[in-house]
């Protein structure tokens, strides 16, 4: 059975240096990754890729947490898998 790996990411803000702005606690709902994740978990459920295709979701809030870019790269390249990367809200000046 092959895997489509659904990687769901909420990115912080950065200082003027570069270095991502992180809380110890942090509590900011992101309604718009809520919503990306219920609509993938539902894709999930209805096998909308087929039988033979499993889809994982997974979410991550830069706010909070340091993202494990080598874990979510290995995930979506190993034993054939497939992915995707979604970046949620997120606003351009």
């Amino acid at each position: 059975m092959r895997t489509f790996h659904v990687e769901i990411v909420k990115p912080s803000h950065y200082d003027r240096q570069g270095y991502v702005i992180q809380w110890w606690k942090a509590c900011v709902p992101s309604n718009s990754m809520a919503c990306l994740y219920a609509i993938a978990q539902d894709c999930a459920d209805n096998k909308i890729l087929g039988d033979d295709v499993e889809i994982e979701v997974r979410a991550h809030d830069e706010i909070a947490t340091r993202l494990p870019i080598d874990d979510i790269a290995a995930r979506i390249t190993a034993n054939g898998d497939s992915g995707v990367v979604c970046l949620v809200g997120v606003q351009s000046n």
